[in-house]
């Protein structure tokens, strides 16, 4: 990674108090003297979108630079000459690689992460049959591996040096989301939405031993997070398949010490991606197709705060930086066709709002079709600052 050289003055570095959050406390910075420091940041952050699978509209990669605000549509496609496919879902940068998701592909597309380049795609249907491979969903990298979720009931660990399975954990029905705490994984078993076999289960990686954890209270689970010694649990509404009444409402959960404890509830619309962590924070998206609204939940203290976001229109997903806790937001856009009231276009390219922590609107800029994932990759600035200047 090329590190890239900042003059700065103070006053501009008490202008950007959120980026430079990596000086050392020790350092008097008031001694006359230039001070060096080395800063973490996101130097591009990465949108996966969806398409449309059943308008025939394929999934797209964009990319975002936060230092210079431009933005590259359609990035994938304009670097490998080909489409990502149908139904792009998640990814995660590891290393140099930027791993993404194609659920209805099967496969998981491995890409520099500086170039974009397309090396050889995984096949999870080569790697785990044509069951147990299908419909790959979620994806967590840890140790040199990379762990993904599909929907035939695993979460396959690939070794990231040669791309072969180095093992296979079975796991519940329909697994989405995944998590890693002290030498767990934690993954939300959906059943699909039915409410017939939700489960959490828990890999424990130093033996391979996977339990089940079940409860009346979790119906519908969809994203994990493991902070601050519990697992916290986002669901999705569970609707009655006959007449569409709603069975049980989606919100939060948390488990600590086997109990289930009911957090926060109100007309939430979570789907897989409605959940980020920032530090101690767990940052949601409440009324997300009507009013969108951040919610903010402090593990520490269990309180929370809600934040008004401007500009959206049917929010799909939420992450936070994780250097600086800037939140990103994805959003379809609004419907033209309609106009008795707000309804999202699935058809048409989508937007991402970029917010300062408190709720700021910083930038907002257009996404591919059914925006659907945020994913971030680590820079690093060497920052002079000079008190003349």
């Amino acid at each position: 990674m090329k590190m890239k050289k900042y003059l700065l003055g103070l006053s501009v570095l008490f202008a950007a108090t959120t980026l430079f959050t990596a000086c050392n406390k020790e350092d008097n910075i008031f001694d006359g003297k230039p001070h060096t420091y080395t800063v973490e940041f996101s130097d591009d952050v990465f949108v996966v979108n969806s398409g449309n699978m059943y308008n025939g509209i394929s999934g797209s990669l964009t990319s975002y630079s936060p230092l210079t605000a431009s933005t590259e549509q359609d990035a994938f496609s304009k670097v490998n000459g080909r489409s990502l496919g149908a139904t792009p879902n998640s990814g995660v940068v590891y290393g140099s690689k930027l791993y993404v998701v194609v659920d209805g592909e099967n496969r998981i597309e491995v890409l520099d992460a500086n170039t974009l380049k397309a090396g050889t795609p995984i096949s999870m249907t080569t790697l785990l049959g044509e069951d147990e491979g299908k419909s790959p969903r979620h994806i967590l990298a840890l140790d040199g591996k990379i762990y993904v979720t599909t929907y035939g009931g695993v979460v396959a660990a690939i070794d990231t040096t040669n791309y072969q399975l180095a093992k296979k954990y079975t796991v519940g029905s329909y697994p989405e989301g995944l998590a890693y705490a002290d030498g767990k994984i934690y993954v939300a078993n959906s059943s699909y939405g039915n409410g017939t076999a939700p489960s959490i289960s828990i890999i424990t990686l130093a033996s391979g031993q996977v339990d089940t954890f079940t409860d009346e209270g979790i119906k519908n689970p969809s994203t994990v997070l493991a902070v601050n010694g519990a697992v916290y649990v986002m669901e999705g509404d569970l609707y009655n398949s006959t007449d569409w009444s709603l069975v049980s409402q989606g919100g939060l959960r948390r488990i600590k010490n086997n109990t289930v404890e009911n957090l926060y509830f109100s007309s939430m619309a979570m789907g897989a991606n409605q959940m980020a962590v920032y530090k101690d924070k767990i940052y949601m998206i409440k009324d997300a197709y009507t009013a969108p609204k951040c919610v903010v939940w402090d593990t520490t203290t269990d309180l929370i705060e809600e934040i008004e976001l401007e500009g959206l229109v049917a929010a799909n997903a939420i992450n936070v930086d994780p250097y600086i806790g800037e939140i990103y937001v994805l959003s379809y856009s609004k419907n033209a066709e309609v106009t008795e009231y707000t309804a999202a276009d699935y058809n048409a390219p989508g937007f991402c709002n970029r917010y300062s922590n408190d709720g700021k609107l910083i930038k907002s800029f257009a996404t591919g079709v059914g925006p659907t994932a945020v994913i971030f990759k680590k820079g690093e600035m060497e920052v002079t600052v000079n008190p003349e200047n």
